[in-house]
C-alpha cells in the first residue's frame, strides 16, 4: 500500500489591498534576533510539519516576497501572467504540483492562506494524524468555529477549475462530505484582512512569547 503524501498549497500572490501594504512582509515577533516576517512565520510552520512539500504561489513581480522564500525549503511558482484571486492561486499550485506527483489516490492538498502566522505545525500534524483514512475533507474546529488549514483529497482538487466566477473553493468544501477534527478554541488559525486583525495577532504572538 503506498503512503499517504500530504502537500501544501499556499496561495501568496494576493495585493493586500485592505491592508495597504504587503501584509506577508509585516514584522512578526520571533525568538532570533534577524528579521522575521509573517511569511517567515507561516513558511516556519509548513517546513517544519509532517507535509511531503509546500508549494507557494508568487506574483511576477514580487521578487521581494520569493526571496524570503527563497530562505525556506518550499517550491516558488511565480506565473507569468498574475492570479486575478486566490483561486486561481490555488488552482496554479495545484497545476505545479500536478505536473510532478501522478500517485492521485494517495495524495492530499493542505489549503490555506497565506496571512496566518498563528499557524503551527502543532495544528498541521494534528489534522494529519486524525485523519480516519478515508476521502473526506477534513477541517480543523477550534471550539465553535471551523479554521484552517483544510485538507483535500487530490479528486476534489480537480473541482477548483470547474468553479463557477464568483465561487471560492469554500463551494467545494460545503458540498461534500467532512470530517471535523476538535482542536482548543484558544488555537484558532484566523488571517490577517485589516491592520486591526495585525495588531491583534502580533499581540497575541508577543505575549505567547514572554509567556
Amino acid at each position: 500500500m503506498s503512503r499517504r503524501q500530504y502537500y501544501a498549497i499556499i496561495p501568496a500572490a494576493g495585493r493586500s489591498r485592505r491592508m495597504g501594504q504587503s501584509k506577508l512582509l509585516l514584522p512578526w515577533p520571533h525568538r532570533s534576533n534577524r528579521k522575521w516576517t509573517v511569511i517567515d512565520q507561516v513558511l516556519s510552520a509548513w517546513t517544519s510539519s509532517d507535509v511531503n512539500s509546500t508549494i507557494v504561489v508568487v506574483r511576477k513581480g514580487d521578487e521581494a516576497l520569493r526571496a524570503i522564500c527563497e530562505n525556506w525549503p518550499v517550491s516558488i511558482v511565480q506565473p507569468k501572467r498574475d492570479p486575478i484571486d486566490m483561486k486561481e492561486s490555488l488552482q496554479i499550485g495545484f497545476d505545479r504540483l500536478a505536473s510532478e506527483w501522478t500517485d492521485a489516490s494517495t495524495t492530499h492538498c493542505f489549503v490555506a492562506p497565506a496571512d496566518s502566522p498563528a499557524l503551527t505545525s502543532r495544528i498541521i500534524n494534528a489534522i494529519i494524524h486524525a485523519r480516519n483514512g478515508d476521502d473526506r475533507i477534513v477541517v480543523p474546529r477550534f471550539g465553535n468555529r471551523n479554521g484552517h488549514p483544510t485538507l483535500i483529497p487530490w479528486g476534489l482538487m480537480n473541482e477548483i477549475s470547474h468553479l463557477a466566477p464568483d465561487q471560492g473553493v469554500n463551494a467545494i468544501v460545503d458540498r461534500h462530505a467532512k470530517q471535523y477534527v476538535e482542536l482548543p478554541a484558544v488555537d484558532f488559525v484566523g488571517d490577517i484582512d485589516t491592520p486591526e486583525d495585525y495588531e491583534r495577532l502580533f499581540s497575541a504572538s508577543e505575549r505567547k512569547l514572554s509567556s
